[in-house]
């Protein structure tokens, strides 16, 4: 178990590395977590949201360009899927700013949507502005969300020293590698699913 000098100079080092590897996996946790440790005075706010804004937007472009270049060999096998993507391509059409700005707030749709309006007909250029200034304000509530939240926590663990700071470190570690390790799970499935529909198609 390192000590807390270790500890802090581990999140100094690799701590906004990390950060942007986690939003462009997964997202939510990762951020709150380092909003966390922000109020700890372990990292700096804005450079916090600089990483979540960087991964963050990064993974939405890798599920829209993945859209935009295989989802229509993926609506070719099937005359349902061009009918259902044509109407979801009108209903995008209708909410499209708003969507794109606010669809990671929607728990469970940050890789449908971002692929959705790649398979559909939104300008490249207009997409990626629109999510540059929605992954920001995601990055700012987030990141917000975790320093408020780490008040609380900062309170409890003043009270019992370093060995409970080292405990809190692991813990942070830990739920870090179970959700990234869920999430990367999540997608291997969805991958096999759509793999199989595509064979079946």
């Amino acid at each position: 178990m390192p000590d807390p000098d270790t500890l802090q100079r581990l999140i100094e080092t690799y701590g906004y590395a990390a950060v942007l590897l986690g939003t462009f996996v997964e997202g939510e946790a990762v951020l709150l977590l380092a909003g966390v440790v922000v109020h700890l005075g372990l990292m700096n706010f804005f450079g916090v949201v600089a990483a979540a804004w960087a991964g963050v937007l990064a993974g939405d472009l890798v599920y829209f360009f993945a859209g935009r270049f295989y989802g229509p060999r993926w609506l070719a096998r099937s005359a349902e899927r061009r009918e259902r993507a044509r109407r979801a391509d009108a209903l995008i059409r209708r909410h499209q700013t708003r969507l794109i700005v606010g669809f990671r707030f929607l728990f469970g749709l940050r890789i449908v949507i971002p692929f959705a309006f790649g398979t559909g007909s939104i300008p490249t250029g207009r997409f990626v502005a629109l999510n540059a200034v929605g992954a920001l304000i995601w990055a700012v509530a987030g990141a917000t969300l975790g320093y408020l939240f780490g008040a609380a926590v900062e309170k409890t663990l003043h009270r019992f020293g370093n060995v409970e700071w080292i405990a809190a470190g692991a813990l942070v570690a830990t739920l870090l590698t179970v959700r990234i390790a869920l999430a990367l799970r999540t997608r291997i499935r969805r991958a096999r699913a759509t793999r199989t529909g595509n064979r079946a198609g």
